[in-house]
């Protein structure tokens, strides 16, 4: 068996904690983008919109350029939330990614 090395996070920036943290990914209802559309049909702002939602100027936008593709699906009765998949990933590779991310870490401090 090989043996193991055990690092201390304080050492790593932050970008290398973040691989350690993942950010859980919102999803939004169709019935919200509906609302936001509307919205912005009616003339408001896309930043008064966002700061309504408590949301990204840029995800606002992104809903407005899919607006003909959230309307289908709401009026094909699709109730899902559009664009959701879920994929799992190897451990393998998630501890290769860990360990690269941590050698980077180490030797750009040298």
């Amino acid at each position: 068996m090989a043996p193991t090395t055990t690092i201390t996070t304080s050492i790593l920036s932050p970008s290398a904690l973040g691989i350690l943290r993942k950010r859980l990914k919102e999803v939004i209802s169709l019935e919200t983008q509906i609302e936001i559309l509307d919205r912005l049909r009616k003339g408001d702002r896309v930043v008064d919109v966002a700061k309504s939602y408590n949301m990204n100027e840029d995800t606002i936008r992104t809903i407005r350029t899919n607006e003909n593709t959230i309307r289908k699906n709401v009026a094909a009765g699709n109730t899902t939330n559009m664009g959701t998949t879920s994929y799992t990933r190897n451990i393998a590779m998630e501890k290769m990614e860990q360990t690269l991310m941590l050698h980077y870490e180490l030797t750009k401090k040298l």
